[in-house]
C-alpha cells in the first residue's frame, strides 16, 4: 500500500520537469533548425578608374578609390590590402612614384591613411587653397551659358573655405553684364543657393525672349561732326581753323564735303534776290594773312608762284571763292 502513493507521486513530480524542457526547446530551437544567414556582400560599386597622375583629377580619383573600399569592406581585410588595390589602378607618372615607394619598402605601403596623405602631398599641389582662390576670382562668365558657369563656380566654392558672403559677391561680380544688371535688384542676405538659382531662371526667361528689333526711321538722326557740319551763312561761321583746314583739302566751305566749291555747292540754300554778291566779302589783311596760313604767302597775279601742286588747287578755290584779287604782297 506504502508503494502505490509512492510511486503515483513520483510520476506526477517527472511531468513538470518534461514540460519545463519542452518549452525550452520550442523557445530556443537548435543550430541545425535555425535558418543561415545570406552571406554578407557589399554594395554594387563600379571599378574606379585609373590615375596618371593629372593634378586636376586626382581628388576626385581618390574619392573613387575610397567609396569602393568601404562598400567593399570583405575584400580588403588588411592595410597593405587596400594600399595594393590603389596601386594597380595607377598608370604613367603615377604608377612609376608607386614603384619607387614599393621598391624601398616606404612605411607608409603599410598603413592605407599614411599612403593616401602622401599621394595627396605629390599630384595635389595644382588644386591647393591658393589655386582655388585665384580661380575663383578670375572667373568670368563671358559667352558661356549660365549653368555651366555656376557648376564650375560651385566645384570651385566648394573646396575654398570662404564664407557665403565673399562667395556670393563674387559670383555676381563673374556674371555677363546682362544678368548682372538684371539682379542688382536682389540683396546679397538672400543666400548663395537661392541667388544662383534666381540668375538661372532669368537667364533662362531672358533667353525666351524675343530679340527687339526697332522699326526703321525711330531713331533720331545723329548729328554729323563738326568738321562735315554745313556753314549757314549769316547764323554760324566756321572758326579760323576749320576754314583754313576746308581751304587746304579742297573742302567747300559750306557743307564740308570735297569735289567742289562754296559757289557750286548744291546743298547751299538759294540767295536772296537783294544780295548782289553770292561770295563772302573779306578785307585785304585778311587775304593775305589766310594765304600765308595755307602757305600761299608770296602770291601775285602777274606771275605763277613756286608752290606745290595741292598748294596751287588750294590757291584757285580761294580765288574762285572769295572772287576778289589777289594783292601784291
Amino acid at each position: 500500500m506504502d508503494t502505490g502513493p509512492s510511486g503515483s507521486s513520483g510520476s506526477s513530480s517527472a511531468d513538470p520537469v518534461r514540460d519545463l524542457v519542452a518549452a525550452l526547446q520550442a523557445a530556443f530551437p537548435t543550430a541545425a533548425a535555425r535558418p543561415t544567414p545570406p552571406a554578407v556582400t557589399g554594395s554594387p560599386m563600379a571599378l574606379p578608374g585609373t590615375f596618371s597622375g593629372e593634378a586636376a583629377e586626382c581628388r576626385g580619383f581618390l574619392l573613387q578609390v575610397n567609396l569602393y573600399i568601404e562598400m567593399q569592406p570583405q575584400r580588403f581585410p588588411s592595410e597593405r590590402s587596400k594600399v595594393a588595390f590603389f596601386i594597380s589602378l595607377l598608370s604613367g607618372r603615377a604608377l612609376a612614384w608607386a614603384q619607387s615607394l614599393w621598391d624601398s619598402a616606404s612605411p607608409v605601403l603599410n598603413a592605407y591613411a599614411l599612403f593616401t596623405a602622401h599621394f595627396l602631398e605629390v599630384f595635389s599641389a595644382a588644386s591647393g587653397v591658393l589655386t582655388t582662390a585665384d580661380q575663383l576670382l578670375s572667373l568670368r562668365q563671358g559667352s558661356d551659358d549660365i549653368t555651366a558657369y555656376s557648376l564650375r563656380f560651385r566645384t570651385l566654392a566648394a573646396s575654398s573655405g570662404w564664407n557665403e558672403s565673399a562667395l556670393l559677391s563674387i559670383y555676381r561680380v563673374g556674371l555677363s553684364p546682362e544678368i548682372k544688371q538684371a539682379m542688382a535688384i536682389y540683396d546679397d542676405r538672400m543666400g548663395l543657393e537661392e541667388f544662383i538659382g534666381k540668375s538661372i531662371g532669368l537667364s533662362q526667361r531672358l533667353a525666351a525672349c524675343p530679340p527687339i528689333h526697332h522699326p526703321s526711321g525711330t531713331h533720331p538722326a545723329t548729328t554729323p561732326a563738326s568738321d562735315t557740319e554745313p556753314m549757314q551763312l549769316g547764323s554760324q561761321r566756321l572758326s579760323r581753323r576749320e576754314r583754313n583746314s576746308r581751304l587746304a583739302t579742297g573742302k567747300c566751305l559750306y557743307c564740308g564735303d570735297p569735289g567742289h566749291s562754296i559757289a557750286r555747292c548744291t546743298r547751299r540754300p538759294v540767295r536772296t534776290a537783294d544780295a548782289e554778291d553770292e561770295g563772302l566779302l573779306v578785307s585785304a589783311q585778311t587775304v593775305r594773312r589766310t594765304l600765308q596760313q595755307v602757305c600761299l604767302h608770296g602770291r601775285c597775279q602777274k606771275r605763277k608762284p613756286f608752290l606745290k601742286l595741292t598748294h596751287k588747287n588750294a590757291c584757285k578755290q580761294f580765288a574762285e571763292e572769295l572772287r576778289e584779287p589777289c594783292p601784291k604782297v
